[in-house]
């Protein structure tokens, strides 16, 4: 037998009889169950009762006064009356689909293949198309660089070390130029992980 719950977990306390109607019950109010402990309430559709290909049904709650009320823990949908309705999905377990378990492993990739050329298998993102007009959309986001990314050119110390040596001498008399080119390649990286996976 498949069956879903429709649960109402706020102030159970504060209802004598707790009822529900929907498109499952044709709008009729239905008696809904206290659970075991108390503290919900509880209505079980029987889904083979439903008309086949049925994936959700809409719903309102009813209190003892009589009242039609809407639950915030469930998705909302207008009707064609523009009445507000509650609307429960129904998952493949509930629908009879098959069982499946989560494969913790990740996607299966082929094993890595050292024949070939390194150019051939990886995608080398440095390489830019050579023609492209100025105003044609190369497809990606735009990279964005902060205000406290770009130096003015005047208070710039254009002067670059000679070899590996001098680059790190340099680093020590003059900090401040190294941390801008320590921010300037942090700032591109965070740009370009950014316009990938933003």
């Amino acid at each position: 037998m498949k069956l879903a719950k429709i649960i109402y977990g706020h102030h159970a306390d504060s209802f004598q009889n707790l009822k529900i109607a929907g498109d499952f019950s044709d709008w009729e109010p239905l008696s809904m169950e206290r659970s075991k402990d108390g503290d919900l309430w509880e209505y079980t559709i029987d889904l083979t009762k439903l008309p086949s290909g049925t994936e959700k049904v809409h719903f309102k709650f009813i209190d003892d006064n009589g009242n039609w009320f809407t639950d915030e823990d469930y998705a909302k949908e207008l009707d064609s009356s523009s009445n507000e309705n509650n609307v429960r999905l129904f998952t493949e377990e509930e629908l009879g689909g098959k069982d499946f378990e989560i494969d913790d492993e990740g996607p299966v990739s082929p094993a890595p293949s050292l024949e070939g050329d390194f150019s051939e298998n990886y995608y080398e993102p440095a390489k830019m198309p050579e023609s492209r007009e100025r105003d044609e959309s190369v497809g990606g986001s735009a990279v964005i660089v902060n205000h406290s990314d770009v130096e003015d050119e005047g208070t710039r110390d254009l002067q670059s070390p000679e070899n590996a040596e001098t680059a790190l001498s340099n680093r020590d008399q003059n900090p401040g130029q190294y941390k801008d080119v320590l921010a300037r390649i942090v700032a591109f990286f965070t740009n370009l992980f950014r316009s990938w996976f933003g």
